[in-house]
């Protein structure tokens, strides 16, 4: 999926477990001489012996049938005769069904049917069948046999071949891990894995790892022997399809020469090669020798294949990008709609896209059939080729909301999200033209819609999800069934990445252990949520819920009178703004340029760096902040600046959501030596943010659990001897003690602050303030933590919170303060957003969420919380909250610490609505005062009878 920009497809060879069909001889001689032809491959005459055997109707053993219609269907598979292969197959599993025949032969029979819907690349029927013969090969020898890792094998296939390249490199993983245990008996099947788990990791765009892979690959087989130069081949044509990764021509079309040379008489290999080399000398602009090797590619696989087959679907694709290049459209549009007919996609009879045989040709096609369109547009000025491609768009969406719950791997679905991004960017540029032209506004609320589809899509899922569970009639045990399962997974992806990082845990196993366990629970989990989604139809759909809010009810439910909701969408030359106000919306375009991107790492950069810079270089810094915050004002705030109410929700995009918007300079600087005078945008506006409208719709209309008490405050310390570097707090416990003067509740502090206590008390409290060490890995995001007190130097697990595990909790807090380091902070990705520990709470229900973006010394956060919490208390809205408090801070302190560096990477996520704090907690001084008077004056009563006496 990563290869969108890509213009054309270079298909890889993968390698399948399973082609002989029985591993001994114990059977008449018919069937031996049959095995031994298959070995041969004498495909023919083995064929033919087989035949004969299979419909004798003698007295014979059943077993002895299933085996001979195996290799029939072997043979047929091998001849290109796909059609009895698959009825040779299917005659042997009628046997075993009529018949009380061992689970072998069911397992062996259901691997090659899944086999053969491999090879026809119907991947996502012969899943089924791998995971059946999965269940039986487990039964009868285990886990980790050789023949599961077989089926291990070939469900990786099918899994990249549906394109989820994750789940294929664990399968492929699982697959080589089984078979070097066994070398060098198992060499040939280990240099399979070899090669099928660098193709995962090429999709991925790992291509040096993919290169050392393959090489490997290459090198076990050539040790093998002579008899696998097929193989062999195959491996050429991975390597081939790496260098062209590596716009590497040459020596990608040697390789695909060498793999020609090696297939011999397999002319639909050859096809293969073909295809690659086509493409590799379309790349050097060598028209001539591309279109002859297209030619014969596409020829070869129509004669074997028929018109609908993927493989003839890409080399139609690739012709098509071939003429779109050279700028023949009409040509380019021949090719794209041949292709949309080898895998099987017309809109009018199949808009559910079950009959589509190959969703990434599919992806490509329309992609690119819509830029035909566009460019029809361009050269003719007539707004039906406009609509044509708005009407392409509609189409891809559907195929993206399709593909989105098909996939189950977070990696897969993060490099679809990022594709999607790139296409519904083209997609809102071609609404906003049909409004330019007609101005119809529907194109504008298109066009929003898109924006919304693209950003914060897995949170979203996790919300959804969350409904799902409570609001339908789903017996609470399978509920709890699949909960278990995903705590299960979550504690061995920790206990995983502790092993890797740490020389002394031991004691959690090996990793070898590890990823097996996590591919059984996985695949445990995976078959339960099957099971509901067939039962409870409706959980699925809820869940992968896509249609976002409209206008109309973001303005009559969402937002107040006196907000403004925008929503950015960062195109590849252009900033798309939305803004929605009660009682308005428009639609504002802004042309960027390369240097945008610049401005915008400048900006941050500056704030970031200014307590750090030398004198010298103080007065640079200052200029850059004020040139860049003014530049991104200019961009990003002006063109609707005359429409903005007094609040902000910022919902910002790709490179946008790195920015704080407080700090934008709304004016020009009076004397920049004087940082409380900047007109800082925070001074007129407070603002909030979240990750997209549906998120926020999500957590606004969440409801609170009841009972809750008011405020839980959490403060552990640190001596500055941790392996992770966390170094003393000094003031962390005056913020909380101070909080809870503030607003009651409870603290833990030292000791007390355990991650233990965190997790058995958190969801008893309305806001819940975590004054502490938090790290940003941006490296492995889900391994993100948040501290907590290190008791007796246990294990690190035992005193830091990942980010893995919020997935599972669950958080009901209104409100939950991260005062802590980076909580905002993470690696960006497309589609998706910041994946950020603060993220990673409101994965886990927070409504909404106070965090920073960058590092900020204790005694100044202690200053904001303080400064927040009684405008909390006052009754705020907590965006108006965090603006007091920050405004307080500029100008009650220096003008020093007025930079913005010092405040503005505190934020604020999710629903603003003020927090209202119980009667009794309002008046609780004063009751506590009338009691102390009560007992004072019982006590005086007291002495005073006693003296009496």
């Amino acid at each position: 999926m990563r290869c969108i920009f890509w213009c054309w497809l270079f298909l890889s060879s993968w390698h399948l477990s399973g082609s002989v069909s029985s591993d001994s001889c114990t059977y008449r001689p018919a069937i031996c001489e049959a095995l031994i032809l298959c070995e041969q491959q004498h495909w023919t005459e083995a064929l033919h012996k087989a035949s004969l055997f299979a419909k004798v109707a003698d007295e014979k053993p059943v077993e002895e049938t299933v085996v001979a219609w195996q290799i029939v269907g072997d043979c047929q598979l091998e001849l290109f005769d796909y059609k009895f292969a698959k009825q040779a197959y299917e005659q042997a599993y009628d046997v075993i069904k009529s018949n009380d025949i061992g689970s072998a032969y069911r397992a062996d029979v259901l691997q090659k049917l899944g086999n053969y819907y491999l090879v026809v690349k119907d991947f996502l029927t012969a899943i089924p069948y791998l995971d059946s013969a999965l269940y039986y090969r487990v039964a009868i020898f285990g886990g980790e046999h050789e023949k599961v890792g077989d089926v291990f094998n070939n469900l990786g296939v099918a899994y990249l071949g549906v394109g989820d390249f994750a789940q294929a490199r664990d399968y492929h993983q699982r697959a080589l891990s089984i078979r070097k245990r066994d070398l060098p008996r198992t060499q040939v099947k280990y240099a399979q894995s070899l090669n099928n788990l660098a193709l995962c990791h090429q999709d991925m765009g790992e291509l040096s790892k993919a290169l050392d892979l393959l090489n490997e690959a290459k090198r076990t087989y050539t040790g093998a022997g002579d008899a696998f130069q097929k193989q062999i081949a195959d491996v050429f044509v991975n390597l081939g399809n790496v260098q062209s990764d590596l716009r590497a021509w040459d020596p990608a079309i040697a390789m695909y020469k060498e793999a020609a040379a090696r297939f011999g008489v397999d002319l639909l290999a050859k096809a293969l090669c073909y295809n690659n080399m086509a493409n590799a000398y379309t790349n050097m602009d060598v028209q001539k020798m591309a279109m002859y090797y297209y030619a014969k590619a596409l020829n070869l696989r129509k004669e074997y294949l028929g018109l609908q087959h993927p493989d003839v679907a890409q080399t139609y694709f690739n012709i098509g990008m071939n003429h779109f290049n050279r700028g023949l459209m009409q040509e380019a549009l021949q090719f794209f709609d041949s292709c949309a007919l080898a895998v099987r996609y017309d809109i009018k009879t199949d808009p559910e896209l079950l009959l589509v045989n190959d969703f990434r040709s599919l992806l490509f096609l329309l992609y690119r059939k819509a830029e035909v369109y566009r460019v029809f547009y361009q050269e003719k000025k007539e707004s039906i080729w406009l609509q044509r491609a708005a009407d392409v768009y509609e189409q891809l969406d559907v195929l993206f909301d399709h593909l989105r719950s098909m996939y189950k791997s977070v990696d897969t679905k993060r490099d679809l999200l990022t594709v999607a991004h790139h296409v519904y960017d083209q997609g809102i540029q071609v609404c906003y033209d049909l409004f330019s032209l007609s101005g119809e506004a529907r194109h504008l609320h298109l066009a929003f819609k898109y924006t919304e589809k693209s950003k914060g899509v897995l949170l979203l899922e996790a919300l959804q999800k969350a409904k799902a569970n409570s609001f339908l009639n789903i017996p609470q045990s399978k509920l709890d069934s699949i909960s278990g399962l995903e705590h299960q997974i979550a504690n061995l992806e920790k206990n995983r990445f502790l092993l890797q990082h740490s020389e002394h845990m031991n004691s959690l196993g090996s990793l070898d252990s590890l990823e097996s366990a996590l591919l059984w629970s996985k695949r445990e989990l995976s078959s339960r949520i099957q099971e509901l989604a067939e039962r409870y139809p409706a959980y699925h759909a809820l869940q992968y819920e896509t249609v976002p809010p409209t206008i109309a009810h973001i303005q009559q439910h969402l937002i107040q009178d006196d907000e403004s909701l925008i929503s950015y969408f960062l195109g590849e030359d252009y900033v798309l703004i939305f803004l929605i106000n009660s009682d308005n919306f428009q639609v504002r375009k802004v042309r960027i340029g390369p240097s945008f991107f610049g401005v915008c790492n400048n900006y941050l950069k500056s704030i970031q760096e200014f307590p750090h810079v030398s004198t010298d270089q103080l007065e640079e810094n200052i200029d850059i902040y004020i040139r860049t915050a003014t530049s991104l004002r200019e961009a990003l705030i002006d063109p609707i600046k005359v429409l903005l109410q007094s609040s902000l929700i910022i919902v910002p995009d790709g490179q946008l959501a790195l920015l704080p918007f407080e700090s934008l300079l709304t004016d020009d600087v009076p004397d920049k030596e004087h940082f409380r005078e900047f007109p800082y945008l925070i001074k007129s506006h407070p603002i909030s943010y979240n990750y997209s409208v549906r998120a926020l719709v999500e957590m606004q209309d969440k409801e609170g659990a009841t009972g809750l008490k008011p405020y839980l405050g959490m403060a552990p310390t640190f001596s500055g001897n941790s392996p992770e570097g966390l170094l003393p707090l000094v003031h962390n416990q005056e913020e909380v003690a101070a909080a809870k003067a503030t607003l009651g509740g409870r603290i833990l502090l030292a000791e007390e602050a355990s991650k233990e206590a965190f997790l058995s008390v958190q969801s008893n409290y309305r806001i819940v303030h975590l004054a502490t060490h938090a790290l940003a890995n941006g490296q492995e995001d889900d391994f993100s933590f948040i501290a907590f007190e290190d008791i007796n130097n246990k294990p690190p697990d035992q005193s830091l919170l990942y980010v893995r595990e919020l997935y599972n909790l669950s958080a009901p807090a209104d409100l939950i303060i991260l005062s802590a380091c980076e909580t905002a902070a993470g690696r960006l990705y497309l589609g998706d957003g910041i994946a950020s520990i603060a993220r990673g709470f409101s994965f886990a229900g927070a409504r909404s969420l106070l965090a920073t973006r960058w590092n900020i010394n204790d005694k100044t956060t202690q200053v904001l919380m303080h400064n927040f919490l009684q405008e909390i208390k006052a009754g705020n809205r907590k965006h108006r909250a965090l603006q007091g408090a920050v405004t307080s801070f500029i100008t009650e302190g220096s003008h020093y610490r007025a930079h913005p560096f010092y405040w503005s990477s505190f934020m604020v996520v999710g629903s603003m609505e003020a927090i209202e704090f119980s009667s009794f907690l309002q008046l609780w001084p004063f009751l506590i005062l009338v009691f102390l008077i009560l007992i004072i004056f019982s006590v005086v009563s007291i002495r005073k009878a006693s003296d009496k006496v």
